[in-house]
């Protein structure tokens, strides 16, 4: 009878089988595919990071946007606003025969914070006092008079240190403003900001404030040309721009002789950045090289001591 040796070959069949190798192509598609997936790995978590940090930079009123990315549209015309002050007849406007202007700048309140007219809002904070004139009676006038008002607001917060104070300060001229929108101003322009040193970051965060706070209502930033000529402008105007519907080159402290040397310089300035130009009516030289060369300034003019 022949013998089976069953066990040998059961041995040799699993030896066969089991000794199989993974060719070296298989191999390095299994590496690739490794590093692929580990790519995406890494990849997600640098973009959660980077996210978390634009957030963080966004929520912390710093200026920290890229000056490389393009600033968004203006969001208001150019105009040639001419100066007008609370108690200022309407006929003054027109007066000699002159063509009535197409745009107006109002003046809100004066450099040292006093209400240049008298509203409900003022009243109930308690800063209108010595205003001759209602804010509802003479816009109401201008509104039928001239299509776009510009108002002219100085922010008093140099001095404020804490947080507390610096959104207190912000919800009040947010009301200030609101009415003084909601009576028929164009847009608001914030005059003598402080944009430099340790304050530039106060300023950041009460523009964020009042910007939500005034939700639907054009919003400028007035810039003086000596910090638009710092050396740190090439990246705090692109940052401002951000935060503000249009920004202002003030040349209110520019000296009158200078003229021909400092519209030159400030002129780059105006083109680069979409900047209008911010003058008071005493500067008679600038006003009239303005009115010669420019289509976007404004002027500025307070109430007569009472």
């Amino acid at each position: 009878m022949p013998s089976y040796s069953f066990g040998k070959r059961a041995r040799r069949r699993r030896s066969r089988s089991g000794g199989k190798r993974l060719s070296p192509l298989a191999i390095i598609g299994i590496c690739a595919l490794a590093a692929v997936l580990l790519a995406l790995l890494v990849g997600n978590l640098l973009r959660l990071t980077l996210d978390e940090e634009a957030l963080q930079k966004l929520t912390s009123g710093t200026l920290e946007e890229s000056p490389s990315s393009a600033p968004p549209p203006r969001a208001v015309p150019y105009v040639r606003a001419y100066p007008f002050a609370p108690g200022d007849p309407i006929s003054s406007l027109s007066s000699g025969g002159a063509e009535l202007p197409t745009a107006l700048s109002v003046a809100i309140n004066t450099p040292n914070g006093a209400l240049t007219y008298r509203s409900p809002v003022g009243e109930f904070q308690g800063i209108a006092e010595g205003a001759r004139v209602s804010l509802s009676k003479f816009m109401e006038e201008l509104r039928g008079t001239v299509p776009y008002l510009s108002g002219a607001f100085y922010p008093q917060i140099s001095s404020i240190e804490d947080e507390d104070t610096l959104y207190a300060a912000a919800l009040a001229d947010a009301a200030l403003l609101r009415e003084f929108a909601r009576a028929g101003a164009s847009e608001i322009l914030l005059v003598g900001l402080p944009l430099s040193g340790d304050q530039l970051t106060r300023s950041v965060a009460y523009l964020a404030q009042i910007n939500r706070l005034l939700d639907g209502v054009h919003v400028g930033v007035a810039v003086p040309l000596s910090v638009a000529t710092s050396a740190e402008s090439w990246e705090l105007l692109p940052s401002l721009r951000q935060c503000a519907d249009y920004l202002a080159l003030d040349l209110r402290d520019a000296a009158e002789e200078a003229v021909e040397e400092t519209l030159p310089n400030a002129h780059f300035f105006l083109v680069q950045h979409q900047m209008r130009l911010l003058l008071t009516e005493q500067q008679t030289a600038y006003v009239s090289a303005a009115e010669a060369t420019l289509n976007d300034f404004q002027i500025l003019r307070f109430p007569k001591e009472s």
